[in-house]
């Protein structure tokens, strides 16, 4: 009986919800190549049930910078969307270069265990800061087709480069 009672035991112990860590995320948009929305500037992602609206980012110091800190589960996978008023349809479209490809290309990060995150400032719908110059490089395309039969439409492309569209 002794026994019965210390696996009892044992198995009780192991059993015990374990408190989630938490960390916090500052999240910066800069919004000043786009009309601020009258009714605010928001944020919506897996931190707060993509709840549109609920989440409101604030330009404490007028420089077209918004920002807001969260807090998320430490270790998780974290997705978001900026949005230039609270519903959606206000959402920025993320490009494919900076957006998970294989979830409406959401802005993510991996949030680092009990580590504190501030995210540098975005342009709304944009990889990087507002003004900033992208350099890129002209790239040419071919393919032999010459052992294939090729379609009335043509051949065409896709790719992250143009958002996976082949038209």
């Amino acid at each position: 009986m002794k026994h019965v009672f210390s696996l009892a035991a044992a198995l009780a112990f192991s059993v015990t919800p374990r408190a989630q860590t938490t960390g916090n995320i500052t999240f910066y948009i800069d919004i000043n190549e786009t009309p601020p929305n009258p009714a605010g500037v928001f944020v919506a992602g897996t931190f707060q049930g993509w709840t549109a609206g609920a989440t409101q980012l604030t330009d404490d110091d007028g420089d077209g910078i918004y920002s807001v800190t969260a807090a998320v589960e430490a270790g998780s996978f974290v997705q978001w969307k900026f949005m230039n008023g609270p519903t959606w349809g206000l959402e920025e479209s993320v490009p494919p270069a900076c957006g998970n490809v294989s979830d409406n290309n959401n802005r993510f990060i991996d949030a680092a265990p009990d580590v504190d995150t501030v995210l540098d400032p975005v342009c709304f719908g944009a990889c990087v800061a507002c003004g900033t110059v992208v350099a890129t490089t002209p790239v040419t395309f071919e393919v032999d087709m010459s052992l294939q039969e090729v379609s009335a439409d043509g051949v065409h492309v896709a790719g992250s480069f143009q958002g996976w569209d082949p038209s």
